[in-house]
């Protein structure tokens, strides 16, 4: 199954991210898109559900 998101890179790249995820976005033109991207990602991929044992 394919899921198509949309979005501008001014807006995502200003979304709210962890400081260590900003720490490690690359400096200089990229650093907008890269940091768009991760925002973009983390607006649809939902997180892995709790493993439970026994």
């Amino acid at each position: 199954m394919y899921r198509i998101v949309l979005g501008k890179v001014s807006t995502l790249s200003a979304a709210p991210l962890p400081p260590g995820l900003r720490e490690q976005a690359p400096q200089g033109p990229r650093r907008e898109r890269w940091l768009a991207g991760r925002a973009l990602l983390s607006h649809t991929l939902s997180p892995l559900p709790e493993i439970i044992y026994g």
